[in-house]
């Protein structure tokens, strides 16, 4: 593999996709000049590119998407991804620049999603990235999710769910998969097939490895907390984490991870409408803080009362909201749909399981009924010998 090639990692967010950064940075890797400080919940800096991370949000913004929902529908033709294409290209193609003798590491939160766009920026840009995805348990990751932001498990599924899929229908598969609870367990072979395949022309010894694994990993940071609700109850979720498990780390993800990927995005695109609705939610809380900021700052220029403008910002929190109030109701139907689509698809295993064992019992009937003629031409071929005989 080109020691050159640029590394994309992905990963849910709270799954080490930090952590991933620091081991490629101790390895060899490039980092781009201008990141994102250190915050409460990463104490070391969340290792983002702060010109990468503020494109990649105002995309979202322009598209009216959340990191809960699936992407909308041609989304690459909206006129906000070509103005975010000509900005990113400048931008890589000057991070490229920073030392050509080495690889370039970028990871965003949003980078799953937009990765189709990533594609076709390196397309232009003659270059074949290597891609990298951080898987941790889905009931580790919504822990540390409402540990350190406050979001419920439900919420959190969804992201672990989208973006890791994401990441699998993107590069087909073609993505190496490190895994975070194998730093404590096995973090020495795994940081030796990275190694390999993303800096293969640096010399990485077993005792270098070692120094830099007693380095960067910090068990410490491990900050999961207790949580009443088990979201790993999805089944899809579940297919989907067991196959990823499979995978050894730093190795290629493959078909069958690929398979439970789109396994997991087909139930989620399956209720397109409520995403629908929910984007047109987003639009239109949007809407109401807009609203709300251009009164407040012309109830605070105004002289009198009388300046203030109609739509008081009591009013629009209330149907703010309001808002939100709707959009927790359409994720409750959302999971309960996800539910009764388990429970169907539950049933159609066993009717699947049944009919099975019906061609089974079908097949054995039919092996009988053959073997019962072969019995019968033979009696009648012995008794036409017996009326030969008597006949002679």
């Amino acid at each position: 593999m080109d020691s050159q090639r640029p590394i994309l990692v992905t990963g849910s967010g709270r799954s080490g996709t930090s952590l991933c950064m620091y081991f490629l940075e101790a390895l060899g890797a490039v980092m781009s000049p201008d990141m994102i400080p250190a915050s409460p919940q990463n104490p070391d800096g969340g290792r983002e590119d702060t010109e990468i991370f503020q494109l990649h949000q105002a995309l979202q913004r322009s598209l009216n998407t959340h990191a809960s929902l699936p992407m909308p529908p041609r989304w690459l033709e909206h006129e906000a991804v070509q103005r975010t294409k000509q900005a990113l290209r400048k931008i890589v193609g000057e991070r490229l620049q920073l030392d050509p003798s080495r690889p370039w590491a970028v990871k965003d939160p949003n980078l799953a999603y937009f990765l189709p766009l990533w594609t076709h920026l390196f397309n232009g840009l003659k270059q074949v990235p290597v891609h990298v995805l951080c898987i941790r348990s889905p009931e580790a990751m919504c822990r540390s999710m409402e540990s350190q932001y406050g979001i419920g498990p439900d919420e959190s599924l969804m992201v672990w769910m989208l973006r890791n899929a994401y990441t699998l229908r993107h590069t087909g598969g073609n993505c190496l998969v490190v895994h975070y609870e194998a730093w404590e367990q096995d973090g020495l072979a795994q940081l030796a097939r990275l190694a390999a395949q993303l800096l293969p022309g640096q010399a990485h010894s077993p005792d270098s490895l070692r120094a830099v694994l007693e380095q960067v990993f910090k068990p410490s940071l491990n900050r999961a907390g207790a949580s009443v609700l088990a979201p790993t109850a999805n089944a899809a979720a579940r297919r989907f984490y067991e196959a990823l498990q499979r995978v050894p780390g730093g190795a290629m993800a493959g078909r069958e991870a690929l398979q439970a990927a789109e396994e997991c995005l087909a139930q989620i695109e399956q209720f397109r409408g409520m995403a629908t609705v929910a984007q047109m939610a987003l639009r239109q809380a949007a809407g109401l803080r807009a609203a709300g900021r251009e009164a407040g700052a012309r109830s605070s220029g105004a002289s009198t009362p009388d300046a203030a403008s109609p739509e008081h910002p009591g009013r629009l929190r209330r149907q703010l909201a309001e808002a939100q109030q709707a959009l927790a109701a359409l994720q409750e139907s959302s999971a309960q749909r996800t539910a009764d689509a388990d429970s169907l698809r539950i049933a159609c295993d066993q009717l699947s399981s049944k009919l099975g064992e019906q061609k089974a019992i079908n097949a054995s009937m039919a092996r009988h009924v053959k073997q019962l003629e072969a019995r019968i031409m033979e009696q009648r071929a012995s008794l036409d010998s017996v009326r030969r005989t008597w006949t002679a």
